[in-house]
């Protein structure tokens, strides 16, 4: 069974003292989303947490997470002297979101530039993000606590990013997205700071294989969702009847789910044959999903992060049955010295708060484009 070394992440980003009393540590890790943690403890133990820390996690001596915390609860009964208390947050990934891609992230002159422009395969453009606006690259005042970023690896498309005022978290994730990449932010362990990297799914899919035949499969759930939208009207630069509109349909979709359609804002394209791509790209994220969430059982040459891990491509075969996705989340648990773990395989749904989700986001984006266009 893994055994877990959890230490605390002081204000400037290191390593800090070993938490060597606590009840139970849990974690939810997404793909290209940010993840949550918890951590627990009761006993005489005064909770060492204050704003501004957080945690750096091991699983047998391999660094799993590094976070930061953003909610405190502290009880103590003053007569037993027991103190009981919880601590959670979200992994480093959300410190990008406390940054913003400016036009001029060097001078921050914003009559030099009206978009910070960025040409380069992809995987290397969202490193740049990174760099210039909280890492090696960025003003002084703007870096974030001892955060680097891995080297340019030139694996994806060459294009031409221009952005405007953009969440860098937000920016970055959606790069990935369209390019089949994912972004971490992963605790180097031999020098002692965060490291941002990119990296490109791995196909396990003939050789991970989740099955009660297989005997690492001890139950599963299936979840489906309708699509948000199988039909798309996606509308370009111009203005009333002058606005360039194109559309963009899955017939599969429709036939099976009825016609559901969208209306896109992309005032800031003006070449139709972009306008396109945008359209299918979009229509692509809005598809129905399907995933499974599987109570795995510890196998040999099935185990987490030895041979399969986040992001990896797998086949899960219930009731003879063969589902073949990337791993979208792994959730984690770890009390009384024994570990559980349920990937999911697939597109997660995010349930009652999808709409809410999406509503946020598409505002958002509508927001971006208008300031986009200036």
């Amino acid at each position: 069974m893994a055994g877990y070394d959890i230490f605390l992440k002081t204000p400037d980003g290191m390593q800090g003292n070993v938490i060597d009393e606590f009840v139970s540590f849990e974690a939810v890790l997404r793909l290209n989303e940010i993840g949550k943690w918890s951590l627990q403890s009761s006993g005489l133990t005064q909770c060492p947490f204050q704003p501004g820390y957080g945690v750096i996690v091991y699983r047998d001596g391999v660094p799993l997470l590094s976070g930061i915390a953003n909610e405190f609860e502290v009880n103590k009964n003053e007569i037993s002297g027991i103190t009981d208390w919880k601590v959670s947050g979200e992994e480093d990934t959300a410190l990008l979101k406390n940054r913003i891609i400016v036009p001029d992230p060097v001078n921050l002159d914003f009559t030099s530039a009206s978009h910070y422009v960025y040409t380069g395969p992809c995987d290397d453009a969202i490193l740049e993000c990174i760099r210039v606006s909280g890492a090696e690259l960025a003003r002084e005042e703007r870096k974030i606590k001892n955060l680097f970023t891995a080297a340019n690896m030139s694996m994806g498309m060459i294009d031409t990013w221009r952005i405007r005022f953009g969440e860098l978290y937000q920016s970055i994730r959606q790069i990935a997205n369209e390019n089949g990449f994912c972004v971490r932010i992963t605790w180097d362990k031999l020098l002692g700071h965060n490291t941002a990297e990119v990296f490109k799914p791995v196909d396990k899919s003939e050789s991970v294989i989740f099955s009660y035949e297989y005997g690492n499969l001890r139950s599963w759930k299936r979840k489906w969702a309708a699509p948000k939208a199988n039909f798309i009207w996606c509308a370009g630069e111009g203005q009333g009847t002058s606005r360039m509109i194109v559309s963009a349909q899955d017939d599969e979709s429709i036939d099976r789910w009825g016609r559901i359609e969208m209306f896109k804002d992309h005032r800031d394209i003006s070449d139709e044959t972009e306008l396109r791509a945008a359209a299918a790209a979009f229509l692509e994220e809005c598809k129905a999903t399907e995933s499974y969430q599987a109570e795995i059982i510890p196998v040999e040459n099935m185990q987490y992060r030895t041979n399969w891990d986040l992001g990896d491509v797998v086949t899960v075969a219930p009731d003879q049955e063969r589902f073949t996705a990337a791993i979208t989340e792994v959730k984690i648990s770890y009390a009384d010295l024994t570990e559980t773990i349920t990937p999911t395989i697939g597109k997660l749904n995010e349930g009652i708060l999808s709409p809410t989700k999406a509503l946020i986001e598409s505002v958002s984006d509508r927001v971006a484009i208008l300031e986009g266009v200036e």
